[in-house]
Order: C-alpha cells, then structure tokens, then sequence
C-alpha cells in the first residue's frame, strides 16, 4: 500500500514532469519583417561603449525617418543607413538577438587590418518597429565597397541587407 506522503511525491514528479515536456514542445513564434531599408536621420540620445568598433560606441537612436529607400548609399561623413524592421514574437517580452555589420577593410596606421566586422548583441522590444542604422562618424569608417547588416537570432542570421557604399 502507497502512503500518502510518497504517492503526494510520486504526482509532483509526474506533474513536473509533464510541464517539462510541454516547455519542450512548445513552439515559440519568430519572424523579422522588413519595413524599409536605406538612408535615415535620426536622433542619437545615448552611447554606448562597445569594444571592436571603429568609433569605440554603438549609438542609441530615436525618431529614425527614412530619407531615401537605396542600396546604393553615398560614402561621406555624417551617412545614416540600415534598416527598419519588425520582430514578430510572443508575448510583448524583449528578444535577444545579434546585429553584425560586416564592412570592407579598416587599416591602422601601419597598414595592418584591424576589422572587417562588428558584432553585438541586442534586446529589443518584441512586436515593435525597431531600426538598425550604421552613422559614419570617423574618417577611417567611410569605406568604399560592400556594407551588409545581418540579424541573428539562435545563432543563425534571420535578416540580411547588403548595402553599396559608393
């Protein structure tokens, strides 16, 4: 015969159990939608330190407009560019993801190559319009060629936009 403590036990495993494989099984909503990509302006209200970029920051932007939908983006001090997008996600919690700007070449001043790449991870609001932008802000940065914002989430890139420097 069961005593009533171990049968109490044998039910609570069972239930832990069960919700374990339900967290399992269940399957999150995910999905980025493009609104626009191109040239921006926009306010910067923070800096953010950010180790690996060429400018030492990651700039914090608000009231993002769209100037001109383009690949093809002007190589000058000052350019905005990227994309604006939507996460789709449940609930209205923040979604971690990646952002990585892949850029030509950056040289010191001894001619060695000291970034094609910055990487950096993200939370943003779930179900809101969000807005990646790269601001050429130092000499070195403005780099003719091919530009490309990637978006990663789990590790694998979901959003993808190549841009032309010319």
């Amino acid at each position: 015969m069961i005593k009533p403590l171990s049968l109490g036990l044998i039910v609570s495993m069972l239930l832990i159990s069960s919700c374990t494989n339900a967290q399992h099984a269940m399957v999150h909503k995910f999905a980025i939608t493009e609104i626009s990509y191109g040239i921006y302006t926009s306010k910067i209200v923070a800096k953010e330190p950010i180790a690996g970029s060429p400018t030492g920051n990651h700039n914090v932007t608000r009231n993002s407009i769209l100037i001109k939908q383009t690949q093809r983006v002007p190589a000058k001090l000052g350019i905005q560019f990227g994309a604006e997008y939507k996460v789709a996600a449940d609930g209205n919690d923040t979604v971690r993801v990646e952002v990585e700007w892949v850029f030509p070449e950056t040289h010191d001043p001894a001619g060695r190559i000291t970034n094609t790449s910055l990487k950096y991870p993200l939370a943003i609001p779930a179900n809101m319009v969000n807005n990646s932008n790269y601001t050429l802000e130092k000499k070195q940065e403005v780099l003719k060629g091919s530009w490309v914002l990637n978006i990663y989430h789990d590790g694998k890139i979901v959003y993808s936009k190549k841009f032309d420097l010319y």
